[in-house]
């Protein structure tokens, strides 16, 4: 594999067996990557709605917890984490980062983080914290999916036929398929255009209900704009469930060898939990034929790179 840079520092091309390989560096643009532009259209309703702080969930070493607290930081808001598990003797970087970005940290044992979606459990959290804009684990909502609907922005849209990412708790995923429907001519697209596909790769054993939470966020989103008809535009979708490499947080041996010899070939870093498997999967379907030759594949790299310093990566 050998790496070309583009012409502007966030889109790298990758040509491999006849397949041009594009990978938007997101985190280039802003270092939450894509909880950025999860988290951008929340801070403006927390706003709307006088809050003046935020509060979500996630573990020690959560993407989403630690762009929480620098958008905190950085927008004026309080921020509490509420972070499964019991309070270490020895934190880890991420959270002392979050820390030292202002948020406080609210640790809950297992079986209580277990029920953070249920009413008595947010009851008891404002009871003792006061009010707050209430952001679900990983932060995907309805405008998370808006917000990522940006994400395409960066990019000429049409220059693509497969737009690959990784899947967490399926935001993201469900802001790229609805802002390619959203990009698409109200009336009609060209042949191309219906011939476009994004692909999710899912870090997480057995994680099947991804697909019907990705189609509840797509149907809230169609929904709130069903004058425009998007839903009968949205481009074929799946989740590929062939990489997670063991479960959540497994980084075995196999892929930390092709994390580092793909960094080493192409000065693209990945983090272990998420871009690591992505990359590792479209490189083997490229070479099973699964992704044909001549395709065009956007890869939307999403950052985590501070999760690297959990794995002891340079």
């Amino acid at each position: 594999m050998t790496c070309r840079v583009a012409g502007i520092d966030t889109l790298k091309h990758i040509d491999y067996k006849q397949v041009r390989v594009s990978i938007l560096l997101t985190n280039a643009h802003h270092s939450g990557g894509n909880k950025y532009y999860k988290l951008k259209l929340n801070i403006e309703r927390a706003r709307q709605q006088n809050m003046n702080t935020l509060l979500s969930f996630g573990g020690a070493w959560s993407n989403h917890i630690h762009a929480l607290s620098e958008a905190g930081l950085k927008s004026g808001f309080r921020t509490i984490g509420v972070i499964r598990g019991e309070a270490p003797a020895n934190p880890s970087a991420m959270l002392k980062d979050a820390v030292g970005n202002g948020m406080l940290l609210h640790y809950v044992s297992r079986e209580q983080y277990r029920h953070k979606d249920d009413d008595t459990f947010i009851g008891a959290l404002r009871q003792k914290f006061g009010g707050f804009y209430l952001l679900p684990e990983g932060g995907s909502n309805n405008d998370a999916v808006l917000g990522c609907q940006e994400i395409l922005n960066l990019v000429n849209a049409s220059d693509y036929d497969i737009f690959a990412l990784p899947v967490g708790t399926g935001g993201t995923l469900a802001g790229i398929v609805s802002g390619l429907a959203m990009s698409r001519g109200a009336n009609d697209f060209s042949a191309l255009q219906s011939n476009q596909q994004v692909m999710g790769y899912s870090s997480l054993k057995g994680a099947y209900d991804l697909q019907a939470s990705v189609q509840q966020m797509l149907n809230a989103v169609t929904h709130k704009d069903a004058s425009r008809n998007v839903s009968s535009r949205l481009p074929e979708w799946h989740i590929c469930h062939d990489y997670h490499f063991g479960g959540y947080g497994k980084f075995p041996n196999a892929l930390r060898e092709f994390l580092i010899a793909f960094e080493y070939q192409n000065g693209v870093k990945l983090d272990p939990i998420y871009t690591a498997k992505m990359m590792y999967g479209i490189i083997d379907q490229i070479d099973t034929g699964s992704i044909k030759s001549g395709s065009r594949v956007l890869v939307i790299h999403t950052g985590g790179l501070q999760g690297r310093r959990g794995y002891a990566l340079v």
